[in-house]
Order: structure tokens, then sequence, then C-alpha cells
């Protein structure tokens, strides 16, 4: 796992202006805990896989997501955009007061 400061230690000069340290930081955070938030356990894969290799009529797609996500598709899409979603997260406004901070 990496750090913010692994990160920023790889931008170019450009990048550096555009993206300080403490927003890489943030982001870092942001990301860690969006992948720690996942599933912990296999078997809906598996048994996906598995109703995929062994019915007679399988689906021509497998929807693998949590109760709360099945609910996005049924969303008008202004609801379900992932632009929408993004901003009614706390990380959105503090994304933007970094970014275009003098």
């Amino acid at each position: 796992m990496k750090t913010g400061l692994d990160i920023w230690e790889k931008l170019d000069g450009e990048r550096k202006q555009i993206f300080n340290l403490q927003y890489m930081e943030l982001a870092n955070e942001y990301f860690m805990s969006t992948c720690k938030g996942g599933f912990k356990d296999g078997n809906m894969v598996i048994d996906a896989m598995l109703h995929a290799v062994t019915s007679s009529r399988p689906k021509y797609r497998y929807l693998l997501v949590s109760t709360v996500d099945m609910l996005f598709p049924f969303l008008p899409t202004a609801l379900a955009d992932a632009d929408a979603v993004f901003s009614l997260s706390p990380m959105y406004g503090k994304r933007k007061a970094l970014l275009y901070a003098k």
C-alpha cells in the first residue's frame, strides 16, 4: 500500500503544481477507504460462475453488487450519474477546495 507522499513524489513538476501533497494524501485516504469497504467474501463470484457453467439457461450478465448498488438502475439519470453521486461525497467538497485554492 502506498501513501499520498509516495504517489506525489512520482509526479512530474507540472502535475505537482496542479495536485499538491495535501490533495494527494486526501485522495489516497479516500481511495483506500473505498477499497477497504468492498466485499470481504468471494462467495457471490463463485456462485455466479457456478451458475453460468452449470445452468441450462445462464444469464447474459451477472450483476455482483451490494443491495444498495442494485437500486441505481432504478434511479433517474440525474441521481444515478457518477458525477451526481460523487458530488454528494464529502470528498467532493474537500477536493474542490484543495484544487482551486490559491
